[in-house]
């Protein structure tokens, strides 16, 4: 059956692979990058392989609220209701830099960009079926210091990524207890990979990265076997295709809570829109 798939972070790696795999199945991608030339060539390759009723495009920079708002718009906008939200952008940033509104950039992206789409489309009445955080299993290396959590004094990049990883993976333990009779939640590390999140390293290590990680074609097949199977363990966390332990094993509920409640003064709408 014919799906409606949402894919952040379209035009590279994981999400590049995603948004073809699923065309290539005859599934609605819709696929959500920046608005760049390399997202521009990624949808028009897509579309003229595909056929232009397979893919559709959203241009968004996540680390942007305003345009975070306007992606949100333009989902619960959609006549159809989205099967499948995959949020798969993501980046690691070695040397610290500061989105629009002053966030530290790789928990804006990595984490507070999908809160913020996941609770717009919630109050929007937009909810999707089924929604997939891509995670990693550095989120174990974790630790949510929720008094400079957004814009740390001490930048580690390392560690930025693991607590922002950590982070999805607390708000989907919350998602799961607040909505879990009409939502599928999954957190998932889908592999080591070789992708573009790791753009900030020396040319150098990247070059052997994507000699000896996991390709993104591989990942992206992982993900889809979850994101469209029929029969998924709603609220676990799964290591590649496979589930492991319910998500509040590896975070309990008390931080869970406590950071959706930080995070609600960065909704779309309610402190958060410059």
């Amino acid at each position: 059956m014919k799906k409606t798939i949402v894919v952040t972070g379209a035009n590279s790696g994981i999400g590049k692979s995603l948004v073809e795999e699923l065309a290539s199945k005859g599934h609605n991608v819709i696929l959500v990058s920046r608005d760049s030339e390399k997202t521009t060539t990624v949808y028009e390759n897509i579309k003229q392989k595909y056929g232009k009723n397979c893919v559709s495009l959203i241009t968004a920079d996540l680390s942007n609220p305003k345009d975070v708002g306007i992606l949100i718009e333009e989902l619960s906008n959609l006549k159809d209701q989205i099967d499948v939200l995959i949020n798969n952008a993501g980046l690691l940033r070695l040397k610290k830099s500061i989105s629009v509104e002053d966030i530290e950039m790789t928990m804006s992206v990595n984490y507070l960009s999908v809160y913020r789409l996941v609770m717009g489309l919630i109050n929007n009445d937009k909810m999707p079926k089924r929604m997939i955080n891509i995670t990693s299993e550095l989120f174990k290396k974790g630790d949510l210091n929720f008094d400079d959590m957004f814009n740390p004094k001490k930048y580690n990049g390392s560690k930025a990524y693991s607590d922002s990883k950590m982070a999805n993976l607390a708000f989907s333990g919350t998602l799961y207890k607040n909505h879990k009779e009409m939502l599928e939640v999954i957190g998932m590390h889908p592999g080591v990979v070789a992708t573009d999140a790791s753009r900030d390293y020396p040319k150098w290590v990247i070059k052997l990265m994507n000699k000896l990680l996991e390709k993104p074609e591989s990942a992206a097949s992982k993900i889809i076997e979850v994101a469209l199977s029929d029969d998924i363990k709603n609220g676990y966390y799964y290591n590649q295709s496979m589930p492991k332990e319910k998500i509040s094993t590896y975070i309990n509920d008390e931080i869970s809570e406590k950071l959706f409640e930080i995070s609600k003064q960065y909704l779309i709408g309610a402190g958060g829109e410059k």
